[in-house]
C-alpha cells in the first residue's frame, strides 16, 4: 500500500472530518428563507491603499478584498447585493463582468443601485440615460451577456425628502403639500424608469425602491387628502397602490427604532397590505453600530436582524399576504467581516497552509483559533474545512458543534491529535 503524502493526509483529514464531525444540517423553514440583501456604496474619493476600505469601486478590481466580501455576504446569508458606483469610478466593462460572475457563482445576485434626490422632470431624463448607459447596454453588450454576469435588477434609493422644498422651503404653500407634492413626483419618476426599462429591452428586470417608513403617515405630516377631494386615508392608499403597479417591491426603513415593538409598529401598515400590483415588501435596518449609534455591538444589530425575520417569516398572522420580508442591510461596510474565518496564516486565502499551522496549533495554543475562543480545536477545523470548500454559505448564527469521540479518534488516527510537550 503506497504511502500517503502529507497533503493527502491532511484532505483526508477534512474528508473523514466532514463526515463524523460536519454532518450535513437541514435548517428549519424560516432559515431557508432568509433572504437579505445589503447596500453596496462606492465613495467620491475611494483610498486603494486603505485595506478596510470596502468602496464598491475599489472591490470591483481588487482579489482579495473580493474575497472578503464574498465570506462576509455568505456569512451573512446575504442574497443580493444593492451595487453603486460614484460618477466617475465606474469599472469596465470587463471588470464588472468578472465581479458580477463572482457574486452569482456564491449565490448573490448583483442589483444595480441608483441614489440620488430629485424628482423633477430633467432629474427623471438624467435617470433614464444613466440606466441605459451604465446598466442596460451593459447587460445587452455582445448581444447579450452570459445571465451570472448581468445585473439582476434595479434598486431605486431616490430620497426626495432630503430636498429643501419637503421642509416647505421653495414653496408659499403649506410644508405638508409640498411633502405630498414631492412624492407624487417620486411616483412618477418610478413609473419613468419602469417605462424606459420596459422600451429597451429590460422588461424582465425587476425594479424596487427604498421608501421611509413615515411616508404612510395620515397625521397630516405628508398632507395626503390636502385640497383633493379624497382624505387622507384614501389619498395615502392610492399613492402606494399607484406605486405598487410601478415597482416590484419596496424597502421600508424604520430607521433609529430600536426595539422590535417600535420596528414592526412602524412597518405593519405596509405588511397588512394587499397591494393591487402584488408589491413586495422588505424591511431595510441600519448598520449604525458602536458607542453612541442606533446599536451599541455587532450582537444587538444581529440580534434584531434575526427577531424581525422571526416575526414575520411564515407567519399568517404578522403577515397576512406573504411577504418576503427580506431584511436589507444598509450598509455592507457597517459589517464587513475583514479577516476570513480559517486563513489562519493571515494571506487572504484559507488553503493547506491553514490546516498545516491547525495541526502544529492543534491542542497546544490558539495560532489557528478562528471562533475566538482561545484555543485551536476540532472547532476551528470546522471553520477551516468550510471555508476551504470554496468559501461557501454558512449561517452566521449556527452553532459549532464539540468534536465527538469518534472525530478525536478519527484525526489522531491520522496523527491530527493533542501533542505532548
Amino acid at each position: 500500500m503506497a504511502l500517503c503524502s502529507r497533503h493527502q493526509i491532511a484532505l483526508l483529514a477534512a474528508s473523514l472530518a466532514a463526515t463524523f464531525l460536519f454532518p450535513s444540517t437541514s435548517h428549519d423553514a424560516q432559515a431557508a428563507s432568509m433572504d437579505r440583501a445589503v447596500y453596496f456604496w462606492d465613495k467620491f474619493v475611494p483610498n486603494p491603499s486603505d485595506p478596510l476600505d470596502f468602496a464598491s469601486s475599489l472591490v470591483v478590481t481588487d482579489p482579495v478584498k473580493q474575497s472578503k466580501v464574498l465570506n462576509t455576504l455568505n456569512t451573512q446569508n446575504n442574497k443580493r447585493a444593492f451595487i453603486s458606483y460614484a460618477p466617475g469610478n465606474f469599472p469596465t466593462g470587463s471588470e464588472t463582468a468578472t465581479w458580477n460572475q463572482k457574486l452569482s457563482d456564491a449565490g448573490v445576485e448583483p442589483i444595480f443601485l441608483l441614489g440620488s434626490l430629485e424628482v423633477s422632470p430633467a432629474a427623471q431624463l438624467a435617470y433614464i440615460n444613466f440606466i441605459q448607459t451604465e446598466m442596460i447596454n451593459y447587460n445587452q453588450f455582445g448581444g447579450g451577456r452570459p445571465i451570472g454576469e448581468q445585473y439582476q435588477g434595479v434598486h431605486l434609493d431616490i430620497e426626495p425628502q432630503a430636498l429643501p422644498q419637503f421642509a416647505g422651503g421653495d414653496s408659499s404653500l403649506p410644508a405638508a403639500i409640498d411633502r405630498r407634492d414631492l412624492l407624487w413626483e417620486l411616483h412618477d419618476t418610478f413609473l419613468a424608469i419602469r417605462t424606459s426599462l420596459d422600451a429597451n429591452g429590460a422588461a424582465n428586470l425587476p425594479m424596487d425602491a427604498f421608501l421611509p417608513v413615515w411616508f404612510d403617515d395620515v397625521s397630516g405630516f405628508i398632507g395626503w387628502g390636502e385640497g383633493t377631494v379624497l382624505t387622507a386615508v384614501q389619498e395615502r392608499d392610492k399613492w402606494f397602490d399607484d406605486v405598487s403597479n410601478v415597482l416590484d417591491g419596496i424597502t421600508i426603513a424604520p430607521f433609529g427604532q430600536t426595539t422590535l415593538s417600535a420596528i414592526t409598529n412602524s412597518v405593519d401598515w405596509e405588511m397588512n397590505q394587499n397591494f393591487s400590483g402584488n408589491m413586495d415588501v422588505r424591511i431595510a435596518l441600519e448598520a449604525s453600530i458602536g458607542p453612541g449609534k442606533t446599536w451599541a455591538n455587532d450582537a444587538a444589530f444581529w440580534s434584531m436582524v434575526n427577531q424581525v425575520e422571526d416575526h414575520y417569516l411564515g407567519n399568517p398572522v404578522t403577515n397576512p399576504h406573504g411577504h418576503s420580508v427580506g431584511v436589507d442591510i444598509q450598509a455592507l461596510s457597517e459589517v464587513m467581516i475583514t479577516v476570513i474565518p480559517g486563513d489562519f496564516d493571515l494571506d487572504d486565502d484559507v488553503d493547506a497552509a491553514d490546516l498545516a499551522l491547525w495541526q502544529a496549533s492543534f491542542g497546544v495554543d490558539a495560532g489557528a483559533d478562528a471562533d475566538g475562543d482561545g484555543d485551536s480545536d476540532g472547532a476551528d477545523f470546522l471553520i477551516w474545512q468550510q471555508q476551504f470548500t470554496s468559501l461557501g454559505p454558512a449561517v452566521a448564527a449556527a452553532k459549532v458543534p464539540e468534536p465527538g469521540t469518534a472525530v478525536l479518534l478519527a484525526l489522531a488516527f491520522l496523527g491530527f491529535g493533542p501533542r505532548r510537550r
